[in-house]
């Protein structure tokens, strides 16, 4: 199965982890060699607050019907959904063929200071991959901006790709075959979710 994690209950915590995989080596000589290993990754841990049995059924059966690790789902991160900057306008990816840490957009909101901030997130409408913007930015007169971003392009967009940067959804799987909850009285059922971002 796939589809949206129900968005209530909210969280009542969650932490976000970003996953750059490094191997790290260290000569007889003390200098320092590295590289990076595979992909980046985003993984979650969200923990629910208290919920009675009406509450804590339709997402236990959502996750049940994930079959552990085997499908993938979306979820919006509570903490995430809006971004920090005005992220107006109707953005849209501006050139095809772009690789790196840094993608030229157009379509936003022209002359805006902070149309994204850092710490926003956004996707490609054609990727699942999510991105992190990494330092504040302004779109010109013309409504263009160059965003810096991280990780870099897994794959390079199309030219003319819209931009989702309100209520991202990241594609993830459960990190664990196991979920389990637990019950305390009267009747309220604790559950947390261990998440890893899926392409």
């Amino acid at each position: 199965m796939s589809g949206l994690l129900p968005s209530t209950p909210s969280f009542a915590a969650s932490r976000l982890s970003s996953v750059h995989r490094t191997l790290v080596s260290r000569t007889h000589s003390g200098r320092v060699q590295t590289r990076k290993v595979g992909g980046h990754r985003w993984a979650f841990t969200a923990s629910y607050p208290p919920m009675t049995r009406p509450q804590f059924a339709p997402v236990y059966g959502f996750i049940m019907a994930q079959g552990g690790r085997f499908s993938t789902f979306r979820v919006v991160p509570p903490d995430l959904a809006m971004p920090r900057g005005v992220a107006s306008g109707v953005p849209q990816v501006t050139g095809g063929g772009q690789v790196g840490n840094s993608v030229v957009t157009g379509g936003w909101t022209a002359s805006v200071s902070g149309i994204l901030l850092a710490g926003d997130v956004l996707r490609f409408a054609g990727h699942t991959k999510v991105y992190m913007v990494t330092a504040d930015v302004d779109s010109d007169a013309a409504g263009a901006a160059v965003l810096p971003i991280e990780p870099a392009l897994v794959a390079s967009p199309a030219d003319l790709e819209a931009i989702v940067v309100h209520d991202v959804p990241f594609t993830v799987t459960l990190a664990d075959d196991v979920q389990e909850y637990h019950t305390r009285a009267p009747l309220l059922f604790s559950y947390e979710l261990d998440l890893v971002e899926a392409l």
